[in-house]
């Protein structure tokens, strides 16, 4: 009976794929009462949350604020204009959340869905639909509805879209040489540009490879047809997305071939490039915080045991092994090219000084496929008896299923790269109680742990309730409390626990007399 009713919803691909984007879009709601929509946690999320807030906010990039010397913070730029240094495809669609459903995780979980049925149909163009169903569902358990792609604002579900639409169309691409293939491989190609610039190069390299071979050896396609539905379709779409580009690098950076990455390489140091020279001149730093990401980025490097360890603790599990080792039994299946662009991924990968796992987001659906065409491999393998081995690929989906849902029970999410500290948000909800506008003064200690940032801001920072600023000197903080002056201002130690927050007195208030007995008011003291 079970076999009957997935036949049944496997007897077409479109509806195969819209019961895999169904599971997980009402699988993560269904949940909101136990997990909430996720909190930023650590600078990447913050970074993109910039971009969404303020694409959102109807600008591709913000005016630098009057005193953005307090605002400085890790992989945000404020000169010559003031938003994050990350791509922006992430941002477009938290964006997106944010105009449509008042949340910019909504658009975390709307793309995280079309993500899993993006893999389910890019499966039905290496695989048999029933295969693509199957692998589409735990998809929804392993990169899905307990993953930190739904579960965070890192991004990697828009990348992984991207990849699938790229890689669905080139066979389909291969078999009917329309244009309409040639279009949505091309789209594909720029999300991942527009999300993972550096492995999208690798990334788009090996599937242009692939399909400039093809082409070439397509000798009962004619030149005229082949220019007309594939060449052009793919050219002008790869044009229009370098255009974009452009044109977004030049509204933040003021130079159409300067990416924002690269001005905050000048400026910051960071991210770290492909060399490993340190920039001479060496960026000059305000704030010790700064200095220590820069130096933490020159004097890591992530070896490859850990790499590969982190892209199996995100991407596998023990029973998707038993797909890995029989894939060599998969001939003829289209396997070569697959492994073909996760080498030139992986390849690049290599020079690069850091790895998570997102990074190889593009690559998510090409995994995928040759985990279950080895899968199937083994399926019909006929050196084994019929209800052993049909046995052993179901006992795999169903403990890959399993073993996420018990993952997600425990925590959602999974790694969360760094334990940030609660703190802030405890003082953003005691604020927000308290009603009214507020500015905080972060004050860290020398031993201040870098990674634990607490200064960020959204796109529109004089119009958000609480803004947060770096002390810098007595009289900048003066100059910054005289540009808020009809706020209540703070002033929040990061690194003692619990937090003090005491009431910020300008340095005229603080007269000798009256310093040593100062009393700060905490909120909602509002005596005077």
């Amino acid at each position: 009976m079970l076999m009957s009713l997935y036949r049944a919803l496997a007897s077409g691909l479109w509806l195969s794929v819209l019961l895999v984007t169904g599971l997980c879009l009402i699988g993560r709601a269904a949940l909101l009462h136990r997990y909430p929509i996720p909190r930023p946690m650590v600078a990447d999320e913050f970074n993109h949350l910039l971009i969404g807030d303020t694409f959102a906010s109807g600008r591709l990039t913000n005016p630098a604020h009057a005193f953005w010397q307090h605002f400085e913070t890790i992989y945000v730029l404020h000169q010559p204009t003031y938003t994050s240094h990350y791509s922006p495809g992430q941002g477009f669609v938290l964006a997106l959340g944010q105009v449509i459903a008042g949340n910019p995780w909504w658009g975390v979980w709307a793309s995280t869905g079309l993500m899993c049925g993006a893999v389910c149909w890019m499966l039905g163009g290496w695989l048999e639909t029933q295969w693509a169903l199957v692998g589409g569902l735990v998809c929804v358990f392993q990169f899905g509805i307990f993953s930190f792609w739904m579960n965070s604002y890192m991004g990697g579900s828009v990348a992984a879209i991207g990849g699938a639409m790229a890689l669905g169309a080139l066979p389909r691409l291969k078999r009917t040489s329309r244009a309409a293939w040639a279009v949505v491989l091309a789209l594909g190609l720029a999300v991942v540009m527009m999300t993972r610039p550096y492995e999208g190069l690798f990334f788009s390299g090996a599937v242009g490879i692939f399909v400039a071979v093809w082409l070439l050896r397509a000798a009962s396609i004619p030149i005229r047809e082949k220019i007309i539905s594939i060449v052009l379709p793919v050219a002008s779409i790869a044009l229009a997305s370098v255009a974009i580009q452009g044109y977004y690098n030049y509204r933040v950076t003021g130079n159409a071939l300067l990416m924002p990455v690269q001005l905050s390489m000048h400026l910051y140091g960071v991210p770290r490039g492909l060399s490993s020279k340190r920039p001479a001149p060496e960026p000059s730093f305000r704030y010790p915080e700064l200095r220590k990401v820069y130096e933490w980025q020159w004097t890591t490097w992530t070896p490859l045991k850990q790499r590969i360890k982190a892209f199996w603790r995100f991407y596998g599990g023990l029973p998707l092994l038993l797909g890995v080792l029989f894939l060599p039994l998969a001939r003829r299946s289209g396997a070569f090219q697959l492994i073909a662009i996760g080498v030139a991924l992986a390849a690049g990968q290599l020079f690069y000084w850091f790895f998570l796992a997102h990074y190889l987001a593009p690559f998510t659906a090409a995994w995928w496929a040759l985990i279950f065409i080895g899968l199937r491999a083994l399926w019909n393998w006929k050196a084994i008896h019929p209800r052993l081995r049909h046995a052993a690929v179901i006992a795999v989906v169903i403990a890959e299923i399993l073993l996420n849902i018990k993952a997600g029970i425990i925590g959602v999410g999974g790694l969360r790269l760094f334990q940030y500290s609660d703190q802030r948000e405890k003082i953003e909800e005691q604020l927000t109680k308290e009603g009214g506008r507020h500015l905080v003064f972060v004050h860290y200690s020398p031993n201040h742990n870098f990674h634990i940032e607490w200064v960020f801001n959204s796109a529109n920072i004089d119009r958000q309730s609480i803004v947060w600023a770096r002390e810098l000197d007595p009289v900048s903080d003066a100059r910054l409390a005289g540009h808020f002056r009809d706020r209540s201002i703070w002033v929040a130690d990061a690194d003692v626990m619990p937090v003090r927050l005491c009431r910020w007195v300008s340095r005229e208030e603080q007269a000798p007399a009256v310093r040593a007995n100062l009393v700060y008011r905490q909120p909602g003291d509002r005596s005077h």
